[in-house]
């Protein structure tokens, strides 16, 4: 089938209404799409460990990987309550150490500066930001129950989906190729949050100690923050670096504190984001850098950190899908980073040789 322009206008611009109007239903249902990848890399972890067949993940590494991700949740959601609740009650101290160094910097360049610090707070809504989908403990409680009955019906229907499919009496060419997308697009997805797991737990508790050790307060509020920040990509380990180095230049008199913070905290992401995280995915996203930081900002502008966390493997299972589709073909060519072009390229040179040698663009 092939697609001309206008459909494929029509289509984004029908996809982004979408997006746009039904955000309430929509945003619970991929949070949960999320915990079901998770559970299942877990799974398939606990599997390797020895919990069940080598060949698939059992029952039992199953519900451990679930227990684990739920036990997860609740530990970061508590380590946020607890230490924003200390932020909150040391910000008298904070304003008086921000108005002492206003001063010391206008006395110095003869400035007439300042800044609330109240006020800047407000404005960036940090607790929005911990609690995305909620403002209060009461509306995170329901939406993780939601969350959690979306997972299980996922669940519910991954295990009848291959009945489905070959109820569909599709060829045995086009079932096997549907099987085999599904496949490669589960396990890249599974593989990517598995590694964001992993490596937001490498900066994480670096982060926890080094925080502990200089005398920040919080340790456990900026750790949590960023493992939850790692799954951003590009954007999060700025986050991950500025926020814990502002606390500290508000949190203490001299500047020696800050300096400290934001050099080590700059080591151990750029560490984790920059060699540990390409060591463990390798090229299964292959996602233009470019294509990246867009899909990222263009999700956290449609659905706040939310979309911002599933922009990039969304925008890679879009990439899989219309490599597989004549007129959308281009449009994975140019999502792509280069390591699948010869792959792609080839996938161009097939569709039009079945074509006649005609073209395979829209």
């Amino acid at each position: 089938m092939r697609y001309s322009y206008p459909m494929i206008a029509v289509g984004v611009a029908a996809t982004l209404w979408l997006l746009i109007q039904a955000k309430d239903i929509l945003q619970p249902l991929l949070i949960a799409l999320v915990l079901w990848f998770l559970i299942k890399a877990l799974a398939r972890l606990f599997t390797r460990m020895g919990l069940g067949a080598p060949d698939a993940p059992g029952p039992i590494a199953t519900a451990l990987s679930a227990l684990s991700a739920l036990l997860g949740l609740v530990v970061i959601g508590a380590a946020l309550l607890t230490n924003l609740s200390q932020l909150q009650g040391n910000l008298a101290a904070y304003e008086a150490n921000l108005t002492a160094k206003m001063v010391a910097i206008n006395a110095a360049f003869g400035t007439d500066f300042s800044l609330d610090l109240r006020a800047t707070l407000a404005e960036l809504d940090i607790g929005s930001i911990a609690f995305s989908l909620a403002g209060t403990a009461v509306g995170a409680m329901t939406t993780l129950c939601i969350i959690i009955v979306y997972t299980i019906f996922l669940f519910t229907e991954a295990s009848v989906f291959p009945r489905k499919l070959a109820a569909l009496n599709l060829s045995a060419q086009t079932a096997q190729a549907t099987r085999r997308t599904i496949a490669q697009i589960q396990q890249m997805i599974e593989v990517y949050f598995g590694v964001k797991c992993v490596v937001g737990l490498a900066q994480a508790l670096p982060t926890f100690a080094l925080l502990w050790a200089i005398g920040i307060d919080a340790p456990g509020f900026w750790a949590a923050l960023i493992f939850f920040f790692s799954f951003v990509p590009t954007v999060g380990s700025m986050v991950g670096i500025a926020f814990p180095a502002l606390l500290a230049l508000l949190q203490f008199p001299d500047i020696e504190p800050f300096f400290l913070t934001l050099i080590s905290l700059a080591v151990i992401q750029l560490a984790g984001s920059n060699w540990l995280e390409p060591k463990l995915t390798g090229n299964s996203l292959d996602l233009s850098a470019l294509v990246v930081l867009l899909g990222v900002f263009a999700g956290a502008a449609l659905w706040g950190i939310v979309g911002a966390v599933i922009a990039v493997p969304l925008l890679s299972i879009l990439m899989m899908i219309f490599a597989h589709i004549d007129g959308l073909r281009p449009v994975a060519i140019l999502l792509s980073g280069g390591q699948s072009l010869p792959a792609l390229e080839q996938t161009v040179v097939k569709a039009q040789a079945a074509a006649g040698g005609e073209p395979a663009g829209p």
